[in-house]
């Protein structure tokens, strides 16, 4: 695959990177939700109401043509039209009731014959329908044929001193009565509504944009916020807007408090880790310039001196791996390591690493024991922090002209108010 190849491949991940992020934004999710709410929203309320319309419109028609074959039906009976349908009254009812509704008026007498078509196609023929026969039986009938757009109606024709659901029947009225002038009004609402709701629609992806930008608002503030916060000295501003996005400004404070402490800890870290591994350095370099410049030195002062300096590569070894084991701990993979150990020779031993560094300060230091203490401590900790503020103590704030530093170890040392070492010179606990 040449260069162009892995170019056009990069270019590729990138526009599907970037459209899989547009996909997951929360603004495009609320558009879509009020799109698809106010779209389905507006549907159905166009289509409840042109159903409303259309059966409304049926029921009332039905009905009307109904009433109006109950009066024909008790004309038929008033006339005997069944016995002799040679009535010019009757038949001009019919044939206008016929043009008034636009449709066909059959009269069915007790044998199914058809003694009168408004059409004239089916006089002297029989009808033996379902719809005839519950009409015989006392029964009124009434069909929609929605696909045929036209209203079926059969209406049962009582005889004289009998009341409907009775037993005298003598006859049916069949009605075929069209609906082509309901539908041609219910098509032409219909494209009204089409039109207006594509009115709506535009509106409401007009109004889902709005309320979009309007509801994720607070939450770019919180992220612009966040990215202005440079340094974790500065809190991010509350955004009140939401519940949410203050609890979110409020965790992300909390965070950045947690942040700061432990940067500070980390900072406060690194520097005493210089200080401690400086120490021991210094020692060895106080002790190797001393044997450099002295000459004819002892073979017993050379012993002493390298036995010092190797006990202080030993600390700094151990310096080292506490060090680590502080790292770990903050992971919360050790703890202290506390044993048996002997204070005074403890004491001695820092005495002794500290001398050199507190010569070139013109200052002596003396261990002054009263008793032997031994207590339990973790050494290597005990002593990088005693070791640390001895050290600070003459390094960084150090006594003017030649002085004594005395350190006591006995009934002094961590007495019941937590003193710990006591400068006699000056008094007090330090």
């Amino acid at each position: 695959m040449n260069r162009s190849s892995f170019r056009q491949s990069g270019g590729l991940d990138t526009i599907i990177k970037g459209k899989l992020t547009f996909i997951r934004s929360f603004k495009l999710r609320i558009f879509l939700i009020i799109i698809l709410t106010g779209l389905f929203g507006s549907a159905m309320m166009w289509r409840g109401i042109l159903n409303h319309y259309e059966e409304e419109n049926i029921n009332t028609r039905t009905s009307e043509v109904v009433n109006q074959m109950r009066i024909v039906a008790n004309h038929l009976i008033s006339y005997h039209y069944l016995q002799d349908n040679s009535s010019e009254i009757i038949n001009a009812e019919l044939s206008q009731l016929s043009t008034i509704y636009d449709g066909r008026i059959l009269i069915v007498d007790q044998s199914f014959r058809i003694i009168k078509d408004t059409y004239g196609i089916s006089e002297g023929r029989y009808m033996i329908a379902k719809e005839v026969i519950k009409g015989s039986g006392g029964e009124t009938v009434t069909n929609y044929d929605g696909n045929n757009h036209f209203i079926e109606v059969v209406i049962p024709i009582f005889g004289t001193g009998a009341d409907e659901g009775g037993s005298e029947v003598e006859g049916v009225i069949l009605t075929s009565v069209s609906t082509e002038n309901f539908t041609q009004n219910y098509e032409t609402i219909y494209r009204q509504a089409r039109v207006l709701e594509t009115v709506i629609m535009i509106c409401i992806i007009g109004v889902a944009i709005f309320v979009s930008a309007i509801i994720t608002r607070p939450f770019d503030e919180v992220v612009k916020a966040t990215n202005e916060a440079v340094t974790f000295d500065e809190d991010i501003p509350a955004v009140p807007d939401y519940i949410e996005t203050q609890h979110m400004v409020e965790a992300f404070n909390k965070m950045r408090a947690r942040a700061k402490a432990l940067d500070d800890s980390r900072q406060e870290f690194v520097s005493n880790v210089s200080h401690e591994l400086k120490t021991p350095l210094t020692s060895m370099k106080v002790l190797a310039d001393s044997l450099n410049m002295q000459q004819d030195v002892p073979v017993e002062m050379y012993r002493e001196f390298m036995h010092d300096i190797t006990e202080e590569i030993d600390r700094e070894n151990k310096i080292i791996t506490d060090l680590l084991s502080l790292v770990k701990m903050e992971k919360g993979a050790s703890g202290m390591h506390f044993e048996s150990c002997k204070i005074n020779a403890m004491l001695e031993l820092i005495i002794k690493r500290l001398g050199p560094i507190a010569r070139k300060q013109e200052v002596d230091l003396i261990f002054e024991s009263e008793r032997e203490v031994t207590a339990d401590v973790d050494e290597v900790k005990l002593t990088l922090a005693l070791t640390n503020f001895d050290r600070k103590r003459y390094q960084i704030q150090p006594p003017s002209g030649l002085g004594e530093g005395r350190i006591g170890c006995g009934s002094s040392i961590y007495d019941s108010r937590g003193e710990g070492f006591r400068d006699r010179n000056r008094g007090g606990g330090y």
